[in-house]
């Protein structure tokens, strides 16, 4: 749930503030907010979290998937300050990616929040089942 305080509001990976002009700007993680987008297309669809697009040729959404995946998460180990988690761009056209994010951040902000129930094949939906335990906390830091 988001936290208010005078001209501020927390939320989830991102902050609303109240600039002297009376402009709202918002400040997100992006690093966070594109894994979930690539985490989302990532997973089986009917899962919970799963991100899907409408059912057409393949050549019709290929310029879309070449932007999701213009960017893909890194790992490097640096000796003495741990794990380095970054973005590394392999590709300039990646508007749609950070189109996706920022849309995914606006549903947040407005309270929609993935869904937590399993779609099964019956229609039925079912609670998702945590079965692994969270990932550790890793450095995160942007690489632009």
């Amino acid at each position: 749930m988001p936290r208010k305080s005078k001209g501020r509001q927390i939320g989830n990976e991102w902050m609303i503030q109240r600039q002297p002009q009376g402009v709202m700007l918002v400040s997100i993680h992006a690093d966070h907010w594109k894994a979930q987008i690539h985490q989302g297309f990532g997973a089986a669809s009917g899962e919970p979290g799963s991100l899907s697009i409408y059912q057409a040729q393949p050549i019709e959404h290929s310029a879309f998937a070449r932007h999701i995946v213009a960017e893909k998460q890194r790992e490097e180990f640096v000796p003495g300050r741990g794990t380095r988690v970054y973005w590394d761009q392999t590709d300039s056209r990646n508007h749609w990616l950070d189109c996706s994010t920022e849309a995914r951040v606006a549903a947040d902000i407005c309270g929609i929040k993935p869904d937590r129930a399993k779609r099964t094949t019956d229609g039925v939906r079912r609670p998702a089942v945590a079965t692994e335990q969270p990932a550790r906390r890793k450095i995160i830091r942007a690489h632009y």
